[in-house]
């Protein structure tokens, strides 16, 4: 029964993020990391996914590991399965370049929607941006 409703929370989740749009209507910076970005699309996949902590670990870790970059464009995939029984899923958080080298790659538990949800960033070699795909 709780696989049930986490694929259906899990399949609303991606639809929202698979929408098509204009572009973003607004920036929010992030409140510890000033030059970390992010725009409403993804303001609004934090709240459906309860995933603010997503946030701060890619405004700290994630800004670290592309600051060390040239500037450009790169993708953020986030992978969440099952967990063995214990509660908390487990979930992979890659930063990629356009050659699919690893930039930046986290593992941790929680209560995330499982799924895979992929993302832009853009690092113009000073400022990040978190948007998603139709934002972009």
């Amino acid at each position: 029964m709780m696989t049930e409703e986490m694929s259906k929370e899990s399949l609303k989740l991606k639809n929202y993020i698979e929408m098509p749009r204009n572009g973003a209507n607004n920036f929010y910076r992030h409140w510890f990391v000033k030059k970390f970005i992010y725009t409403d699309g993804v303001d609004e996949y934090l709240k459906r996914a309860s995933c603010y902590w997503l946030l701060d670990k890619l405004a700290t870790e994630g800004y670290n590991a592309l600051k060390t970059q040239v500037p450009d464009s790169f993708y953020l995939k986030i992978s969440v399965t099952e967990s063995d029984g214990v509660g908390l899923n487990n979930c992979v958080i890659k930063i990629k370049d356009y050659l699919k080298n690893t930039i930046y790659e986290a593992k941790i538990r929680t209560d995330h929607p499982i799924g895979k949800f992929r993302f832009v960033i853009a690092f113009d070699g000073d400022v990040v941006t978190w948007c998603l795909h139709a934002e972009n």
